[in-house]
């Protein structure tokens, strides 16, 4: 007798990287800049927590795992986030050089400013309203076990038991420990509750101390530059990722750009164009050379990405307003076509895409001119914010154009030949650098119309790529991410995702450098080297 049952629909979520677009994007940064990722925020992390963890396995038996670990781990993080914050307060100090970025900032603020009384054991609690982290790992499970992991720095799990390496912590340990009231910290760690004027007795904690702390200083230096030990691939490749930043500052500012300072923004033109604001080329030793190929590579990527994403916006978005449904991506292509790409872009519309390359390789500013309007950095960034503005038309032709100066600058047969990508890594993710190298090589798609590649976007690269991705994430992850779901007798869209980019850790790393006192603001906020950055930028210093 056969058996009906229902089957429990797979979990709708959001989702990222609807094309798998961005994918490539992300292990390009992961490769030039392992050791740092989105949520290692503060530089005296990779001291802390050697020491903590040494420091518990000698002062409490048993203390490498199970609930007693978890809750003085967890107590730890917090009386460490409750002293910053405290001495941000009082001192009335940037929150950059003090608590920001520490773990539970955002809830702990308010009572460590306070003049009452501190119930740690209640926000270091792993339940209730008044916990400070909701991981019941702490910090130090969510965001920074897999990177102290893989710098060699801890061994085990929580479950088994954690261990700091001595061969490689016990540098950071002894560096964060030197002239530190440990006993008094761990005091506090078993006190309940706690006074205002015990957190203010233990201010030395901060954070902001670690450019006054030689020996601190010194260990993080040595670990993120790479200077002690075997050399390995991930650290050269940090060290030159870092350098790079460091030599970014020195030179903006040698170059007379006093209006600009160090970042994440700066980076990726510079680094993309080879060149200066003032357009003087970014003259740079050999290894420096290369992490800067390497992040144009991902800076190239970005704007490929970027303007994929923009075409599936705007057809999703023109669906989601259209007043009857279509059949098929190719019924949807059509009036997208004819309803969006011809009245965009007007006369040119019916230009193939051999004769746009062919105008815009007499038209397109230099590599260098990246703050020209018709440069593709600026075209992806005109792009997205149309997108963010509904304005399809304004959207298509941006993102248009950004592709299309792709096309002109680059025909490498290996873009990817400044990073070292896995073997095979591209094959799940057909919007690539080389797949757009092949398709601007081929006869077929250089011959057809401008609007018919502006539909070709948006439906091959963009609906067709998005349900392959869709149908992969519910296979391997059980998860409904489809933006546009495949119904019997049309489609069906379920919300047009705005384009985005990819976050490279650069926020981060230069917060780090900020920590250890390589970079640090003037007196307008605009990031510089100190003299001990220019110093660290020199690649013989740290070679």
């Amino acid at each position: 007798m056969p058996t009906t049952a229902w089957i429990k629909p797979a979990p709708a979520i959001t989702g990222l990287d609807h094309l798998g677009a961005q994918a490539p994007c992300i292990a390009i940064y992961s490769t030039l800049l392992p050791g740092i990722n989105n949520v290692t925020d503060r530089a005296t992390y990779y001291s802390f927590y050697p020491w903590l963890l040494r420091e518990l396995e000698a002062r409490w038996t048993g203390a490498r795992s199970g609930a007693g670990f978890i809750d003085k781990l967890r107590r730890a993080e917090c009386l460490l986030t409750l002293i910053a914050s405290r001495h941000e307060h009082k001192v009335g100090g940037d929150p950059n050089e003090h608590g920001q970025g520490l773990v539970g900032r955002r809830k702990l603020t308010s009572i460590a400013i306070g003049d009452a009384q501190i119930r740690l054991k209640a926000h270091a609690a792993r339940e209730g309203a008044d916990r400070y982290f909701k991981n019941p790992n702490g910090g130090l499970g969510q965001y920074w076990l897999g990177v102290l992991f893989d710098l060699g720095l801890l061994s085990g799990s929580t479950r088994t038991g954690l261990r700091y390496v001595k061969e490689t912590a016990a540098p950071l340990a002894d560096g964060f420990g030197v002239g530190l009231p440990a006993d008094s910290f761990f005091a506090a760690v078993e006190k309940d509750p706690i006074l205002p004027s015990e957190l203010d007795a233990l201010s030395v904690f901060c954070p902001c101390r670690i450019k006054s702390a030689p020996a601190e200083q010194g260990a993080i230096l040595d670990l993120l530059l790479h200077r002690t030990g075997t050399q390995t691939a991930d650290g050269i490749q940090r060290r030159s990722s870092l350098q790079l930043l460091l030599r970014l500052a020195c030179d903006l500012e040698d170059d007379g750009a006093t209006d600009y300072g160090l970042t994440e923004n700066m980076l990726r033109m510079c680094a993309y164009s080879g060149a200066m604001p003032s357009g003087a080329p970014w003259l740079l030793p050999p290894p420096l050379e290369q992490a800067r190929r390497g992040w144009a590579t991902y800076e190239r990527n970005e704007i490929l990405s970027a303007s994929v994403q923009t075409m599936f916006w705007a057809a999703l978005h023109f669906a989601l307003e259209a007043p009857a449904t279509f059949a098929s991506s190719r019924r949807l292509r059509d009036a997208f076509v004819a309803e969006v790409a011809k009245p965009a872009l007007g006369v040119r519309a019916t230009l193939t895409v051999r004769e746009a390359m062919a105008d815009l390789y007499r038209t397109l500013p230099p590599l260098q001119s990246w703050g020209n309007d018709a440069h593709e950095d600026q075209l992806v960034d005109t792009a997205m914010n149309a997108a963010s503005g509904r304005d399809r038309n304004g959207a298509v032709v941006a993102a248009l154009g950004a592709l299309l100066a792709l096309a002109v600058r680059f025909r490498e047969v290996q873009p990817y030949d400044a990073v070292a990508l896995l073997p095979d890594y591209l094959r799940s993710y057909p919007v690539n650098l080389a797949s757009f190298a092949r398709l601007v090589a081929t006869d077929a798609w250089l011959d057809q119309t401008l609007a018919d590649a502006v539909g070709w976007f948006a439906t091959d690269w963009g609906i067709d790529v998005h349900l392959q991705v869709a149908m992969r994430k519910l296979r391997y992850q059980g998860n409904d991410t489809f933006r546009i779901r495949p119904l019997d007798d049309s489609l069906a869209v379920v919300e047009a995702p705005l384009p985005g980019l990819t976050s490279p850790r650069m926020r981060q790393a230069i917060q780090i450098l900020r920590d250890v006192g390589a970079v640090a603001p003037n007196g307008d906020d605009v990031m510089r080297a100190t003299a001990l950055g220019r110093q660290l930028a020199e690649v013989s210093d740290v070679g």
